[in-house]
């Protein structure tokens, strides 16, 4: 008697390619969701990657205006106190030649100059004089430009001037003759 071991071995051939299949199914399964898995938390660390880069450039922008807000601020404190320099030599300028006119008294007897002062970085002399000679005299020792000075007759026949000048025009004994 023969027995015929054929058909079952055929059928656990079967049964085993499909147990092959299943498993190579489950794993093909399993690592395409760790495939995925991989893939968003890739994508997460990305984004946050990106999130932060924002947020420290956005601090560097802010650190920036910072920056140029400070430099803005120190440069105007800077002009104000070459202001307020200024304004301390303009003083003891305008002080000096205040004590300068005061020691002269009156130019002659045809002259007096009864106000020094400073306007608009100018120097200004306000007074009066006998005649108009005396004054374009006096114009010619300051340097005064022509055009900045005013001159009016007043009530009691004496001429009133302003003569304008700047300081360094004294100096070099520039103007207009």
């Amino acid at each position: 008697m023969v027995i015929n071991l054929l058909p079952w071995r055929q059928s656990l051939y079967k049964k085993r390619k499909r147990q092959i299949l299943q498993i190579l199914v489950c794993i093909f399964v399993c690592q395409l969701g760790v495939g995925i898995l991989l893939v968003r938390a890739h994508n997460a660390r990305d984004q946050y990657a990106q999130q932060r880069l924002a947020a420290i450039q956005s601090e560097v922008i802010n650190a920036e205006f910072d920056r140029q807000f400070l430099q803005q601020q120190y440069e105007v404190q800077f002009a104000k106190t070459a202001v307020l320099q200024e304004t301390l030599t303009r003083w003891q300028q305008n002080a000096d030649w205040q004590k300068m006119m005061r020691d002269l008294g009156s130019l002659g007897t045809t002259v007096h100059v009864r106000q020094v002062a400073w306007t608009d970085n100018r120097l200004q002399f306000f007074g009066e004089a006998n005649d108009a000679a005396a004054i374009r005299d006096l114009k010619n020792t300051f340097a005064a430009q022509q055009q900045n000075r005013q001159i009016e007759l007043a009530a009691n026949g004496k001429y009133q001037f302003v003569i304008s000048t700047e300081p360094e025009d004294i100096s070099r004994g520039r103007g207009d003759s």
